[in-house]
């Protein structure tokens, strides 16, 4: 009996250690894409940083889409740069408009900044789907013009959506075949979208804040798709609009 529980626990601790370790293998952050694309700018040139080298190459990047302050960038899992985006618009590893990528957050707000990219801290997120390799979601949120001040500001995020993007469309160019799809309606904190892996080393956890509350969303991306669970009220409220959200390490 007691051989017989060592040895499933020596295969429980083998599969945590290959599901670990081929999460580790794993390249989906190498490249990181920054500042002003449509042409040479003193302040924010095109940057591109390439972690597959030690020191990191930084170097000039010939994408043609602007990011101000929004930007989330995927590669595969071997380092090789999928897509990207500036939250209003989708572009592919070609530089070009992915196809059916444009028009994201619809509102007048982003009408605003359309040549020149969102302006939301942490607004955008992208996460492979668990089920499907060539599956890809985007999470966003988007700022609207409130018909009247919230807690003092005309401006509040009060839409949280996602979109879903196939890589294996277009010879690997990628296509958007689900856009906008509105999971949340609430006034949530402007960006903060934030996520950890779940401990099955395969899905995904997702955490979005109630606008100035100790009230947050959570959302699980798993192989059943993005599964939207009863918010959870944790600790006192806090103040919105300042900061970064993150995970704790451990």
């Amino acid at each position: 009996m007691k051989r017989t529980i060592w040895s499933l626990v020596f295969l429980c601790l083998v599969v945590e250690g290959k599901t670990q370790e081929v999460f580790q293998r794993e390249k989906r952050d190498y490249i990181w894409l920054l500042g002003y694309g449509g042409g040479p700018s003193v302040l924010q040139p095109a940057i591109k940083m390439d972690f597959h080298y030690s020191p990191v190459w930084i170097g000039n990047d010939p994408k043609h889409l602007d990011f101000d302050i929004t930007n989330a960038n995927i590669s595969d899992a071997e380092g090789n740069l999928l897509f990207y985006t500036n939250g209003i618009a989708i572009h592919n590893h070609l530089n070009e408009l992915m196809e059916n990528g444009d028009g994201l957050n619809p509102d007048p707000f982003t009408d605003w900044w359309v040549h020149g990219g969102y302006i939301i801290v942490q607004s955008t997120l992208i996460l492979p789907y668990p089920a499907n390799p060539s599956l890809y979601y985007l999470l966003h949120n988007a700022t609207s013009i409130a018909s009247e001040p919230v807690y003092g500001s005309n401006y509040v995020a009060l839409k949280f959506y996602y979109s879903l993007i196939d890589m294996s469309a277009n010879e690997g160019a990628g296509k958007v075949i689900l856009k906008n799809n509105l999971i949340i309606q609430d006034s949530i904190d402007h960006g903060k979208i934030v996520a950890t892996r779940h401990a099955n080393g395969r899905d995904w956890w997702i955490l979005s804040q109630k606008l100035f509350s100790n009230r947050y969303y959570r959302m699980l991306l798993s192989t059943e798709g993005l599964i939207v669970n009863q918010p959870q009220e944790v600790g006192i409220p806090t103040a919105s609009g300042l900061g970064q959200a993150v995970f704790s390490p451990d």
